[in-house]
């Protein structure tokens, strides 16, 4: 794939802002898939309503301050800059002044809590937070600092020195003797998931480069809140059962799923059933088992030359002679489907833990709705070198940034919420 122009990475990280917006957007109507045949009244309310809630409560947990293309100028508000350093900074809003006349401002600083009782007057305060909040915004500077308004805008707080630096228009200004301090890439290893990366760029790369490379985000789809609400559900029973928990009533098993469904701000359909049952089931069958639970949702690294490889393992059991992978899966076992991805996973996981146990380590497919729900996989050392390899092929292929289009498939390409990128509109 071509290396993007500035002005390219720019329009696709907007758009992938956009996207986060849109999803939200949905889990806050509590709607699947918005059309404008319809659901008009939905969308006129996004454009006219909700932007304007966003924009009047300042959200900007959907930007990440150092999350912003190469070779192109992140826009921050003050609050955002903290903690940052800059070669150049520029500070607008030198139109601003402190609220002092009529009612003050409402929004109490931690400073105004504690000085509640001291005799500084409220304007005192008010003056205080206000240069506080731009000796924040001008510190971000390295080299150079820029302070830019409509001069006729400039505030008073601000005319004292704006006036008594050197403009861009005067003879004394000589933009060459600037110093600035080289910028240079940052070199950081990157950090790559078996599932969230490595299984979804051979899904689809074209995919994967949206979605991980320019972080677009994908709607939520039914069959997935299945598998996350029961992964949730038995992640949460497993850790109690750790924590010495002994006792989970019919009622206490029916509220967790459903708090969970409230929790991942999903709707409660026709799975809440099924989900309940299959807590059940998992806690009938392995209820011998949990005195040997080690960890859960446990977090592993293998560090490698240019890349970290990282794995979440759902359960590992050990007893006096063995340790035990567990990964869960919802659905049944069908031995012909079995995907050699699995396995893959399955040989990962053994090879981050080889390093921190002596003893043998075994790995199972979990199929939670199964009447035998544990699938030992047999993996030796011949298959964990051959899947290293294939593991390894696909990391470099991501860190080579190859993402190549698929040939159209209609069971990944006509469920994709980017096909029409790929293949227009049908």
């Amino acid at each position: 794939m071509e290396e993007e122009s500035p002005i390219e990475a720019r329009a696709n990280h907007n758009l992938a802002i956009l996207t986060k917006i849109f999803k939200n957007f949905q889990k806050y109507v509590h709607s699947k898939k918005i059309s404008i045949e319809d659901d008009f009244s939905i969308i006129k309310y996004f454009f006219t309503k909700y932007l304007e809630i966003l924009k009047q409560s300042r959200v900007d947990e959907i930007f990440s301050e150092e999350d912003y293309p190469n070779d192109c100028i992140p826009f921050l508000t003050i609050h955002q800059s903290k903690g940052l350093e800059f070669p150049v900074v520029i500070v607008f809003s030198l139109y601003s002044k402190p609220n002092v006349s009529g009612d003050l401002s409402r929004q109490t600083s931690i400073d105004r809590l504690i000085n509640s009782n001291s005799r500084i007057s409220e304007i005192d305060k008010e003056y205080f937070d206000f240069y506080r909040k731009f000796y924040v915004a001008f510190s971000r500077a390295k080299n150079l600092l820029i302070l830019s308004c409509y001069e006729k805008g400039v505030s008073e707080n601000f005319k004292p020195f704006f006036y008594s630096v050197r403009g861009v228009n005067s003879l004394q200004f000589d933009i060459n003797q600037i110093n600035l301090d080289e910028v240079s890439k940052k070199d950081e290893r990157r950090i790559l998931s078996y599932t969230t990366d490595i299984a979804l760029y051979r899904y689809c790369p074209m995919k994967y480069f949206l979605v991980r490379e320019k972080e677009y985000s994908t709607f939520d789809k039914k069959v997935f809140n299945l598998g996350i609400i029961t992964h949730k559900a038995i992640e949460h029973i497993n850790k109690s059962v750790l924590q010495k928990q002994e006792i989970f009533s019919d009622n206490y098993i029916e509220n967790l799923v459903k708090n969970i469904y409230k929790f991942q701000n999903i709707d409660l359909d026709n799975n809440v059933e099924r989900i309940i049952n299959i807590v059940k089931k998992y806690m009938e069958d392995e209820k011998d088992n949990f005195k040997y639970i080690k960890k859960i949702e446990a977090s592993e690294f293998r560090v490698e030359d240019n890349y970290i490889l990282y794995g979440q393992i759902d359960l590992i059991l050990e007893d006096e002679n063995e340790i035990k992978i567990i990964d869960f899966k919802t659905g049944k076992y069908n031995e012909i489907e079995f995907s050699s991805n699995y396995r893959q996973q399955l040989s990962l996981y053994k090879l981050l833990l080889q390093k921190k146990y002596d003893k043998e380590i075994k790995t199972y497919l979990y199929y939670l709705e199964e009447d035998e729900p544990k699938k030992e996989i047999l993996i030796d050392d011949e298959d964990l070198k051959e899947d290293l390899e294939n593991i390894t092929k696909t990391t470099q292929d991501i860190l080579d940034k190859k993402f190549p289009k698929i040939p159209y498939n209609q069971n990944i390409c006509g469920l994709c919420e980017f096909k029409n990128y790929c293949w227009g509109i049908q």
